[in-house]
């Protein structure tokens, strides 16, 4: 257990980044700069719980970071703060979309709705085909306003293989 995030676990794990395979797991409670620009172009899987909201920019880092990632898992319940559409938290520039072009599966069974917006609709993120995407059937049908919603018919109908995760 360590305090020094940012001089002892962000260097050990750019020492790692050449490895084929491993299955790390990292707690982090306090930290300003948990993806920091380093890419790794080995991870494939990556997992994410935050206790915070991930907002547009953090999947950006991640996408740099991860160039190679098949799978993500989100886990978080917060509320994005800035779901504006197009544009960052810098009211002059617009927001860059978002690709994944290797992500063949997409957890977000334990991920709030706003992060169902953010993956289905093209004006931030961009989906290859045929993605397996496991998420809640009701928060999707309520994000895409019972599959009538312009924006993500195509997407949703089209792209998408939706596994359905109803515990009800």
């Amino acid at each position: 257990m360590t305090d020094d995030y940012d001089e002892l676990v962000l260097s050990l794990v750019h020492r790692m980044s050449n490895l084929q395979e491993l299955d790390l797991s990292l707690l982090v409670w306090t930290t300003k700069t948990f993806v920091d620009g380093g890419i790794f172009t080995s991870v494939r899987r990556v997992s994410l719980f935050d206790e915070r909201s991930f907002e547009h920019e953090f999947f950006l880092r991640i996408a740099q970071s991860f160039p190679f990632m098949e799978k993500l898992t989100l886990i978080n319940n917060k509320r994005q703060n800035n779901k504006q559409f197009g544009k960052s938290k810098n009211k002059n520039q617009d927001l860059s979309i978002i690709e994944y072009p290797y992500l063949i599966e997409l957890d977000l069974t334990q991920a709030q709705k706003d992060y169902y917006q953010q993956f289905l609709f093209d004006t931030k993120i961009c989906l290859t085909n045929n993605i397996c995407v496991n998420m809640d059937y009701q928060l999707v049908k309520k994000v895409t306003r019972n599959f009538r919603r312009n924006t993500t018919r195509k997407k949703v109908c089209e792209r998408i293989k939706i596994m359905e995760n109803d515990d009800s």
